[in-house]
């Protein structure tokens, strides 16, 4: 049976009932849930009491995960915690206690992917339409922000023309989030292919996921279909003024923003250590 999103009450108890099926992993997106959303990407910072929070889920859970569109590493400099594993650029890459992982085939196509920004950049150098826009090279995949342009819309137009143009000669894979668009390796990763593959390694019996974006969609699906009679997973969309409606949608349960998303973190936090 659904869970009513909007109530924080509810939210809790569906993600403990689904963390209290020992081993368990939480796994939360970064941008938009643990961090107000800032001006440029390297503005960004944890939310106030999110460290802490984080930390004590680390202790109390099997797995503790951030996972992101950021790179593994930008993503670990901002968390800033060796208990809280990455998983960067959508699922290609991992930073864990064992080690860092790189999926092999999206390494392989590094150099297209800066060559097709760097043209891109270049074309749109003097375009007045796309004045604000922010272009970010995270290694296995790419990201154009256009949150800054005078006419977002015209904007994401003009860009996408271009990001089609270079994923069609370059062999890459072109998707979109909250007013960014992204290329990425053909390879079929994603924030669901990425955590379904973590939960069957570590064999976990409950999940919880937190996202605010469309590229969270991959995973809230796939909780849903590793739900069984073995597995419990909750998805929690964390809402604000510009969410897509279909990732309200798609969650089981939802938050009202940032600062609800870290409480609720901090609560769970505060319940498993105590059950622990």
């Amino acid at each position: 049976m659904r869970v009513n999103t909007g109530s924080f009450d509810h939210a809790f108890e569906a993600c403990k009932a689904a963390l209290s099926r020992s081993p368990a992993g939480l796994f939360t997106d970064f941008d938009g849930t643990i961090s107000h959303v800032a001006s440029s990407p390297a503005e960004a910072v944890l939310a106030d009491n999110a460290a802490g929070a984080l930390t004590r889920l680390s202790e109390s859970l099997a797995l503790m995960a951030i996972v992101s569109g950021r790179s593994a590493d930008d993503a670990r400099a901002l968390v800033n915690s060796e208990q809280v594993s990455i998983i960067g650029n959508h699922g290609l890459e991992r930073i864990t206690s064992f080690g860092r992982v790189v999926h092999p085939a999206a390494q392989a196509q590094v150099d297209e992917i800066a060559q097709a920004v760097a043209n891109i950049q270049q074309e749109l150098a003097h375009d007045s339409i796309t004045v604000g826009a922010l272009f970010e090279n995270k290694g296995l995949s790419a990201s154009i922000h256009y949150w800054l342009t005078h006419d977002p819309d015209a904007a994401r137009l003009r860009i996408l023309e271009l990001v089609r143009r270079e994923s069609h000669e370059r062999g890459l894979l072109v998707t979109e989030g909250r007013l960014v668009i992204e290329l990425r390796p053909t390879t079929p990763v994603n924030k669901g292919t990425a955590i379904t593959e973590v939960i069957r390694e570590m064999r976990l019996r409950g999940s919880v996921f937190i996202g605010d974006d469309v590229t969270d969609l991959d995973a809230f699906i796939a909780l849903k279909s590793l739900s069984s009679d073995d597995f419990a997973g909750t998805s929690v969309a964390v809402l604000s003024a510009e969410t897509d409606p279909r990732v309200r949608d798609a969650a089981d349960v939802a938050v009202d923003g940032v600062n609800q998303c870290v409480l609720l973190l901090s609560r769970l936090g505060e319940y498993f250590s105590k059950t622990g």
